[in-house]
């Protein structure tokens, strides 16, 4: 509880801007709780970026992975999804340790695992993979007929997967581990990116051209605007234990940090990082 606290702090007391050129179309991020650091993915760059509770921004890894896309850790191990391939990191290390290529694949975008698989949206060819976490054997798990899937989220508590789409007839969509599409909803012209859920069980989604929206438990709720102004906001993250949302701007080169109350509500943009 102690190291949360201190990071928090570091959180709330650091505002000012970091102005030099640090990320490039940064797309998904992610939270390392056992370094206390952020991990975030820059697509046209071709490295991931990593943020400490200081607000120091180095380069975790660069030119391992073409065009970084979606970001997930499980296990003390970062997986990165990256055109036709998953990319895999240690995280004790900070090392490399394996490509898992996926023929066919041309756009994989997002990642969620479960408790055996790892789940992984290709957004140009309108499939979702599964991925044995034993031993990397590949399966086409949902194919979703030219709505792109791209925003992935695995409920531990209902062992649904949570689908968001660039555009077709759903926004999101629930999944049984069958793939039985379970329950779905529709709002005219949210182009959604990253799905997140805080401690209290409310959704949030990214949606492109409107910023981060709320959508209460199960994504069933009224849509509420948490943040807008965003260029671009992408493969969103929250912290839980903070109630941090991470926000990837990705036609601004930036990541916004905002802290939630719960009330599903920004009550305060902690740092703007560029």
């Amino acid at each position: 509880m102690r190291m949360w606290t201190i990071f928090l702090f570091n959180f709330l007391i650091a505002y000012s801007s970091v102005q030099s050129q640090h990320f490039i179309t940064p797309e998904s991020i992610v939270f390392d709780k056992s370094k206390q650091r952020f991990l975030v993915s820059n697509k046209e760059g071709n490295y991931i970026s990593e943020i400490d509770s200081l607000w120091n921004i180095t380069k975790f890894s660069e030119d391992i992975c073409k065009l970084p896309r979606g970001l997930f850790i499980k296990d003390s191990k970062l997986y990165s999804a990256c055109t036709n391939q998953v990319v895999v990191y240690d995280l004790k290390t900070d090392s490399h340790i394996k490509n898992i290529k996926i023929k066919g694949a041309t756009f994989l975008n997002d990642i969620t695992s479960d408790n055996n698989y790892l789940y992984v949206s290709d957004s140009e060819q309108n499939k979702i993979y599964r991925i044995n976490l034993k031993n990397d054997k590949y399966e086409i798990f949902i194919e979703t007929h030219d709505d792109s899937p791209n925003g992935l989220y695995w409920e531990k508590e209902t062992e649904l997967i949570y689908v968001g789409f660039r555009w077709g007839k759903d926004i999101i969509a629930t999944y049984d581990s069958t793939g039985k599409k379970i329950w779905s909803r529709f709002e005219e012209g949210n182009y959604v990116d990253g799905i997140a859920k805080d401690k209290t069980g409310t959704f949030y989604i990214g949606c492109w051209s409107k910023g981060v929206y709320s959508l209460g438990l199960e994504c069933k709720g009224k849509p509420k605007l948490v943040s807008g102004g965003h260029l671009g906001a992408a493969d969103i993250h929250i912290v839980p234990e903070t109630q941090i949302l991470a926000i990837p701007n990705f036609l601004d080169n930036s990541v916004d940090f905002i802290k939630l109350n719960f009330n599903e509500k920004a009550i305060e943009k902690i740092k703007n990082l560029k």
